[in-house]
């Protein structure tokens, strides 16, 4: 973007540019046949007094040129700024929907222990602690997908920054690890 705003500055200064006076200097010189050489030299200035051309127009519009340009590169600065804060607030949310279900999985786990506790005793059915497992597999799978969206949001947010390359890293240092064999 910078380098269509640095052609767009260009552009108008080649517009001012004619409007000015243009000199020119010039030389040569000729050997003649009897070793005497011959020298021309001058000097030319060119000033346009009247042009067809309307220049003030093509000045104000390589001028609004250069406005777009900026405006462009603070919009386009603008709407990085955005997404950066749209993807840090996924990871946010998903990093916080994730521990919000470790108390769920901790209630599933000592419901099972206590069906299959209760299943021993003969307090409890085989329906139970199937309900039981089924819970808890269900509330693992949650937190898996969350984890997941975590990982996703992460990934948004390191390509939005220019940093994807920090994703092994990250990956690499995380507190939580995923066993792949788990739910």
């Amino acid at each position: 973007m910078r380098a269509r705003q640095r052609q767009a500055e260009s552009l108008h200064e080649a517009q001012e540019a004619l409007r000015r006076p243009q000199v020119l200097a010039f030389g040569s010189h000729d050997i003649a046949s009897q070793g005497k050489p011959n020298w021309i030299a001058g000097l030319a200035v060119r000033w346009t007094l009247w042009d067809s051309l309307d220049r003030d127009a093509l000045a104000a519009s390589s001028l609004r040129s250069v406005e777009q340009a900026e405006l462009t590169q603070s919009q386009i600065r603008s709407d990085l700024a955005l997404l950066v804060e749209k993807n840090w607030l996924g990871v946010e949310q998903a990093r916080r929907q994730y521990q919000a279900q470790q108390a769920q999985e901790d209630f599933a786990r000592e419901l099972l222990r206590l069906r299959e506790a209760g299943l021993k005793e003969g307090t409890s059915t085989l329906i139970d602690l199937i309900d039981a497992q089924a819970n808890l597999a269900k509330v693992q799978t949650e937190r898996a997908s969350s984890a997941n969206q975590y990982v996703q949001a992460l990934a948004a947010l390191l390509e939005s920054t220019g940093q994807s390359d920090a994703f092994e890293l990250y990956m690499a240092k995380a507190d939580t690890q995923i066993p792949p064999d788990a739910p």
